[in-house]
């Protein structure tokens, strides 16, 4: 956690500046506030589902009666990691 505001804005403009972006546009971007919203909606969805970190993968598919068959992944996989679970999703 980055513990107070400040910190997360300095975090984010060095994540930014590592990234070639824009400094003045970013900026003004951070500044203005404009996607605190969706990115709190998004904070609180990975809440519910127990997401700890990114990326975190939801690879699962619906059931006849409605349901959805989900398996939670967090971090990256190797290939045939995702290709073993969604086979074994299809095959039921």
């Amino acid at each position: 956690k980055f513990g107070t505001l400040s910190r997360v804005d300095e975090s984010l403009t060095a994540i930014a500046r590592d990234n070639g972006l824009d400094m003045k546009t970013f900026g003004a971007c951070l500044a203005s506030g404009k996607f605190k919203d969706a990115i709190n909606k998004e904070i609180v969805e990975g809440q519910v589902i127990g997401s700890l970190g990114t990326p975190t993968w939801l690879i699962g598919k619906s059931t006849e009666d409605g349901m959805t068959e989900t398996v939670k992944i967090s971090g990256l996989l190797e290939y045939s990691a995702y290709k073993t679970i969604i086979d074994h999703l299809l095959e039921q």
